[in-house]
């Protein structure tokens, strides 16, 4: 361990068993469909930790591959409903991996204004900004990727009005409804009478 992170910890290193080299890797395949083979999670995409957007995409991956496999296997939809995957995902993806990079560059920066942003700016400017309830929401729909969206990919191109078609993760608005399929009365999920909508959406 570098002395300087052994001052900063305030600890003291008596004896190492083990040691291994950290290496960051920031790359997204070129693809994430070739005919049947889809690349989902850390198989499409690796980056660096910044952030714990990792897990959280991989989710995404899943999630919106899912929903298009069921319904296609289904015959609810053809089989081209199976490129729009790649189309939302991997450009999100690579957007991604280079916010985490720079991200990441910033943190491990050397230099003693990288010093002062990441020792003393961040801590203080970060915990102000959390205690307002608009800001709190901002930062867990970018960290949670729920304000994802993919308006502009072709499965949702085209609008009537002020209504798009739009699918993303979530993606589902919470919508009105007075009952819910089967006869239950909506009131039997929740006293908002409220529910998730099955995707896509229209907006």
């Amino acid at each position: 361990m570098s002395q300087r992170a052994i001052d900063n910890l305030l600890i003291n290193v008596r004896r190492l068993n083990w040691f291994s080299t950290y290496h960051v890797h920031h790359r997204v395949a070129s693809r994430f469909r070739r005919g049947r083979a889809f690349l989902v999670g850390d198989a499409g995409h690796i980056h660096s930790p910044a952030g714990g957007q990792g897990m959280n995409t991989g989710i995404g991956d899943a999630f919106n591959l899912a929903w298009k496999l069921a319904a296609v296997l289904r015959r609810q939809a053809g089989e081209a409903l199976l490129d729009s995957y790649e189309a939302e995902r991997l450009p999100f993806a690579r957007r991604l991996v280079d916010t985490t990079d720079r991200a990441f560059s910033v943190i491990t920066a050397d230099g003693p204004l990288a010093e002062v942003v990441r020792t003393g700016l961040v801590p203080r400017v970060l915990p102000l900004l959390a205690r307002f309830p608009r800001a709190r929401r901002g930062f867990f729909r970018v960290v949670s990727q729920t304000a994802l969206r993919y308006r502009h990919a072709p499965l949702n191109m085209g609008s009537a009005g002020k209504v798009h078609g739009e699918t993303g993760y979530p993606g589902w608005p919470w919508v009105a409804v007075s009952r819910f399929p089967g006869g239950a009365p909506a009131s039997a999920a929740s006293d908002t009478r409220r529910r998730r909508s099955a995707p896509p959406t229209m907006r």
